[in-house]
């Protein structure tokens, strides 16, 4: 199920797998840590281009965590998203999974 995709809204591609992995594909999180500390008036090697990364997690806690670095360099996440997946840990605890 995708979370997010790329797009006007959103500087991130969120979707869990049939395994059960959460995963941010094409990631720029390096790029906008680094956009960041510039704004902040650090030194930050310069770099003509960024590799997109991919994060991958089993874990809700993990992946919630990821999504709140991106939010906090200031990249666009959609809201709607972010609650499904809250919708989706919700759902898990009531059925009796533990989410890390």
């Amino acid at each position: 199920m995708s979370y997010a995709r790329f797009g006007k809204d959103s500087e991130v591609y969120l979707y869990d797998d049939i395994y059960r992995h959460y995963t941010c594909c094409g990631c720029r999180l390096e790029e906008g840590w680094d956009k960041w500390c510039k704004e902040q008036g650090y030194e930050v090697e310069e770099k003509e281009e960024y590799e997109l990364e991919i994060f991958s997690t089993e874990h809700l806690s993990e992946y919630f965590y990821h999504i709140a670095q991106h939010l906090e360099v200031g990249q666009k996440v959609p809201l709607s998203g972010i609650v499904r997946l809250l919708a989706e840990w919700i759902h898990m605890q009531e059925d009796g999974h533990t989410c890390h």
